[in-house]
């Protein structure tokens, strides 16, 4: 009987306290939100859950850590170019500065000497002397084979040629030393007197033609024309 009466309070008791804890909800249900104070930032309330982004800005106060070298303009020393100094032309005045016909008119001075050298190529040698008749010059020849020619006699002599006759004066001869003829004109005037002289080679034997393109090695049968008939005739001419 105690024992019911107990249990019986405590069940009075514990649906006491439930209608208690529901009514206390009901009330905080009821209660309307507290509105947000006037200027406050509602995002500043919930701080504690926002996590801060470090943003770094580039300035022109930052310092790079690549280091430039600079570095030197290599300009390049071009060598000199020497500029070739023409050959004096030979004065003339002695055999060893003697000079090759021109062929154009000159003058030689009153009473002097002018050396000349002409190379024959194994041919004859034909010379001549234009001087508009002007008497008073003379030329002398000297062979190849006449080393001393301050002492040496000329071997030949340029005198009028009547199968010349629009020469002056007129020359012709061959060698079998072959090389560099030297000449002598002198002016024994007493005045200077204008000149031209000139020479030329002269082909009389079937070698001397084909010396012009072959020189004296002939072998016709390395050639290069061989089977023409200008080549095949010298070689007959040769044979005989």
């Amino acid at each position: 009987m105690n024992d019911q009466r107990y249990d019986s309070r405590l069940v009075s008791r514990g649906l006491g306290t439930g209608i208690i804890l529901a009514a206390l909800a009901l009330v905080a249900f009821a209660v309307p939100a507290m509105p947000t104070p006037a200027g406050v930032n509602a995002i500043a309330l919930q701080e504690s859950t926002i996590t801060p982004t470090l943003t770094i800005t580039a300035t022109e106060s930052m310092t790079s850590s690549f280091e430039i070298t600079p570095t030197g303009t290599i300009t390049p020393t071009l060598a000199p170019t020497s500029t070739p100094t023409p050959k004096p032309t030979p004065t003339g005045k002695d055999p060893e500065q003697a000079r090759e016909p021109s062929g154009a008119w000159e003058f030689i001075d009153a009473n002097s000497s002018l050396w000349f050298v002409m190379t024959d190529s194994r041919m004859k040698i034909e010379v001549w002397l234009d001087a508009n008749g002007q008497k008073g010059l003379l030329f002398g020849v000297y062979a190849p084979e006449q080393k001393d020619l301050w002492t040496a006699k000329p071997i030949g002599q340029g005198t009028f040629n009547k199968l010349q006759p629009q020469h002056d004066y007129f020359w012709a001869g061959r060698t079998v030393a072959y090389g560099s003829w030297h000449l002598k004109l002198t002016n024994a005037n007493s005045f200077p007197v204008q000149y031209n002289l000139n020479f030329d080679r002269v082909a009389t034997r079937v070698a001397d033609r084909c010396a012009v393109c072959h020189g004296y090695e002939i072998a016709f049968d390395g050639c290069d024309d061989r089977g023409s008939q200008f080549c095949e005739g010298l070689e007959e001419e040769l044979k005989h």
